[in-house]
This record gives C-alpha cells, structure tokens and sequence, in this order.
C-alpha cells in the first residue's frame, strides 16, 4: 500500500472536502471549500467555478 505521505513528499497533493479525499469533479460544488494538503503545510480553498472534461471527445 502506498502512504499518502510518501505520495506527497514526490510532489503531488491531496485535496480534501470535509476531511475526505476528492476522486472525482462531481464531489465539488460552486462555494464548497477544499483543503489541499502538501508535503510541508496545507491551503485552503474555495472554489469559484467547475470545467468538466468532456470525456467523449478524447482520442482513444
């Protein structure tokens, strides 16, 4: 199992909204705030707007 500190010390982040982990755009909403956690603190967010992928029009 990988640990999530391990996954941020490579430079990636964990987002968070009301302490779970965010996997998927559909989680968020205009005015929800977020946390983003890196390896050497936090920030806190709030969103203003969503751009959904639009999936279907991606090569395959």
């Amino acid at each position: 199992m990988v640990s999530p500190q391990n996954v941020l010390r490579r430079g990636y982040t964990l987002t968070l909204k009301d302490g779970r982990i965010v996997t998927s755009m559909q989680d968020l909403g205009v005015d929800d705030t977020i946390e983003t956690r890196f390896r050497d603190g936090i920030s806190v967010s709030r969103i203003t707007g969503l751009h959904m992928s639009d999936n279907s029009q991606e090569e395959k």
